[in-house]
């Protein structure tokens, strides 16, 4: 996976962000992986399988406090590579976001059914919602995101579906689907669903560091504009390094649920994982 093509995100809360994205949180950490490893369809989120034996933050933590701090290194790289190496590496991280790699899988799905048929009926086929004449878009926004990334009782399932909200928040602002209904979304072309596709990564990569480190950072007596500010750089750098290929990829024509779109996922995710980790 090489890194040509530019992620241009993330853009921060979007004005669309609905009330219910906020504070979405679970117990405990796991990953929905079916037998093989793999994505597993949408539906009841299977049992978590243990893939990842217990991790010690200890390191990548206390850079990342003394980088807020300005008593550290002055770039988040170091941090984020010890951050990377304490998940074992790009491959085992990559298979420790099960729920992040089905979401992205289910949203390329709907997203290449979008294009070829248009949006207003995938929408329909996905929610079952029969009339969307009238729906705002935070309705439709909450339904779609309901079908893709359901809520669970998992640390993992939260965070894909924190970050999907994020994603799909961001591209219902960016095509106005509150003027023009789910049917602005007919504006998108391939190339738009492969940069959806990859902010969906990036969403889900940045929003796990984030639950896992940002969240503990030891800020004593920084203030919330402060921290707020810090953890906007975490969101920069994560946007300036990861930078992933798709070209030569036709992603209408990825079998998102399939074996072959389950191994493309992995792959986006290893690669993203890769390039935080500094690993060539």
């Amino acid at each position: 996976m090489g890194t040509s093509t530019p992620y241009f995100g993330p853009t921060g809360t979007s004005p669309l962000l609905p009330p219910w994205a906020d504070g979405t949180t679970g117990p405990d950490d796991g990953s929905g992986l079916d037998a093989d490893g793999g994505v597993p369809a949408a539906g009841p989120n299977p049992q978590p399988v243990p893939i990842q034996p217990s991790v010690n933050w200890a390191t990548p933590k206390t850079g990342l406090t003394r980088w807020a701090r300005g008593t550290g290194t002055r770039t988040l790289r170091p941090v984020v590579r010890n951050y990377v190496g304490a998940s074992g590496g790009s491959r085992t991280a990559a298979r420790a976001a099960g729920a992040g790699r089905a979401s992205t899988g289910r949203l390329g799905r709907f997203l290449a059914t979008g294009v070829q048929s248009g949006f207003a009926a995938a929408t329909v086929a996905l929610t079952g919602l029969r009339d969307l004449v009238g729906r705002d878009a935070q309705f439709v926004l909450a339904a779609v995101v309901d079908a893709i990334a359901p809520a669970g009782a998992l640390r993992e399932d939260a965070i894909a579906r924190v970050a999907l909200i994020e994603t799909l928040a961001e591209v219902f602002d960016q095509c106005d689907v509150e003027t023009g209904g789910v049917a602005a979304l007919d504006a998108l072309d391939a190339e738009g669903v492969a940069q959806i596709i990859m902010r969906s990564v990036v969403n889900y990569v940045y929003t796990r560091f984030q639950q896992e480190l940002v969240s503990r950072i030891e800020l004593g007596t920084t203030s919330e504009t402060v921290a707020n500010a810090l953890i906007a750089q975490v969101k920069d750098f994560f946007a300036s390094v990861l930078r992933l290929d798709l070209a030569g990829v036709d992603v209408l024509a990825v079998d998102w649920q399939g074996q072959d779109g389950q191994r493309f996922v992995t792959r986006l995710y290893e690669a993203a994982y890769a390039l935080l980790g500094g690993e060539s």
